[in-house]
């Protein structure tokens, strides 16, 4: 992505995408200098982390990150995206609590809606306790409505839990909003 960034001013850009390009398996620090965007689809890559090196995050607009159908093991980078509200990251390798979860803590203050199904510590039983006890403000959690169903989601097992929800496509049959490795970036004149 980097060349396509840098070669124009692209300050004022708002939403990009760049999803189903197989190609994309990492995340370059030049997304990382976009100060105005407030959406990002990464989506259907085989992108494998966050690769955001000691540089500090300048992406304190960034409100939407579609990061499913990835590779990802880890969720360790996104700690400085405080303003996220809604994290997509179904259909990764994420492992462990410690790898999907506890990253997110410092997203707690306006993180409303997650979704983490079909990655492997779905299956842990602490999963969704941990999730809802150290994010308290979702709303949508792995594409539950927590106002219709509140906690008793969490006292599921996992089995359950993971067929309530919607995500249970597989990557060849997901089909993200932009056409096969099309990258689209919409300005603040378009958005």
């Amino acid at each position: 992505l980097q060349p396509w960034l840098v070669d124009r001013d692209w300050q004022e850009l708002r939403h990009l995408a760049a999803n189903r390009c197989p190609q994309l398996v990492r995340l370059d620090l030049a997304v990382a200098r976009l100060p105005s965007l407030l959406s990002v689809n990464l989506s259907g890559n085989a992108i494998a982390g966050l690769h955001w090196s000691s540089q500090p995050l300048q992406l304190p607009s960034l409100r939407h990150l579609d990061l499913s159908h990835n590779e990802l093991a880890s969720l360790e980078g996104l700690q400085l995206l405080g303003q996220l509200h809604s994290l997509h990251a179904a259909h990764n390798r994420l492992g462990s609590l410690m790898t999907a979860v506890h990253p997110l803590v410092p997203l707690a203050r306006h993180l409303r809606s997650l979704d983490l199904s079909n990655n492997p510590v779905c299956a842990d039983l602490r999963y969704a306790e941990e999730v809802m006890g150290v994010l308290p403000g979702l709303q949508l959690f792995d594409g539950i409505d927590l106002a219709t169903f509140g906690k008793t989601y969490c006292h599921k097992p996992a089995s359950q839990r993971s067929s309530d929800s919607f995500h249970q496509r597989s990557r060849a049959e997901y089909v993200p909003p932009a056409l096969p490795c099309e990258v689209a970036a919409a300005s603040s004149l378009q958005a």
